[in-house]
């Protein structure tokens, strides 16, 4: 299959460079893609066994690429060794033309550029729009500052975890934050904690409640499962008061973050919904057995956690993390 590497310098120069900035990016006009006429929807029509018969394409962008989704079908389709070049039935222009097969990861990465831009403009009319209101805002000139200065794809890093630069787009919008931007946000909390601190809390990502269920699920195997021998270490760390506390977020029901802190030093359990609920019961019928198991039977009292209350559908995962 054609990679990105095989794509020709001609090519790569007709696009963004993967280094210019958000702010630069959202200035390219990209060429739109083209709808099919049903009677194109046929993946064999574009895969052709005969060799290229154009070799260079000079004006690469004027051969408007099929909707995203059927690239993606192509895409899967080129790793057949018999499909030589690309036919394009769906252009008038390019009758009888074969193309190399780079141009589906030509298309791909159009079309994948496309979308972020599409995403990065809805966040950048978003934030333009608070700004129009809090002209004066330094958090809001703080982000406009940094779009135009970190380049529109790549990936961050924050200590364990890192994320995708087109995916930042989010925390501008009222999408819903995603495992990605969660774990993320985690690590900045871990880093945050002050020194003193640092050492007596444990900072678990958005997995760890899951795991803990599977494992409070198969409770005859618990003690020697070897992979849930780091969950069986951070209870027993907690136990012996080698740790204090365990904060982390968990999506209850797949559909909502709430926040939750396991106190070992006043045997509490702080969970925080935005929403306003108490605690699942299927929530505090896994952690009373894990905490039962390591401390000998005690059982946590549950408290509420103090965090603002949402008033629309797309904010509890910050709230969560805020909680903490």
């Amino acid at each position: 299959m054609a990679t990105e590497v095989d794509l020709p310098q001609h090519v790569l120069e007709s696009l963004p460079g993967d280094d210019i900035s958000i702010i630069d990016f959202l200035a390219w006009s990209l060429p739109s893609c083209t709808p099919i006429h049903p009677r194109y929807t046929r993946v064999e029509k574009f895969l052709s066994p005969l060799t290229a018969n154009v070799e260079r394409v000079d004006d690469i962008l004027a051969i408007l690429s099929p909707p995203n989704s059927f690239v993606n079908t192509l895409a899967n389709k080129i790793r057949d060794p018999s499909v030589q070049s690309v036919q394009c039935p769906h252009l008038v222009i390019a009758q009888g033309q074969r193309f190399p097969v780079w141009i589906i990861t030509f298309w791909k990465k159009l079309s994948f550029m496309r979308d972020t831009q599409t995403n990065w403009h809805a966040a950048y009319h978003e934030l333009a729009a608070q700004l129009m209101f809090k002209p004066d805002d330094r958090l809001l000139r703080c982000v406009l500052d940094t779009l135009s200065r970190i380049p529109w794809t790549g990936q961050v890093r924050v200590c364990q975890n890192s994320i995708d630069i087109h995916k930042l787009w989010v925390f501008l919008s009222k999408e819903w934050l995603s495992d990605d931007h969660l774990l993320v946000m985690l690590d900045l909390l871990q880093e945050d904690i002050s020194t003193k601190y640092q050492n007596q809390i444990f900072v678990e990502n958005t997995h760890f409640m899951n795991i803990l269920t599977a494992a409070y699920h198969k409770r005859t195997q618990y003690t020697s499962e070897r992979s849930l021998r780091w969950v069986r270490e951070r209870g027993q760390q907690l136990a012996a008061g080698e740790k204090t506390h365990l904060a982390t977020i968990v999506n209850r029901n797949n559909v909502h973050w709430v926040a939750l802190i396991i106190d070992f030093t006043h045997d509490r359990i702080l969970y925080g919904d935005s929403a306003g609920q108490p605690i699942d019961r299927k929530i505090t019928d896994v952690l009373g057995w894990w905490i039962a198991y390591h401390t000998g039977g005690s059982k946590f009292l549950v408290t509420g956690l103090d965090i603002s209350i949402q008033r629309d559908s797309h904010s509890c995962g910050m709230f969560a993390w805020d909680a903490l």
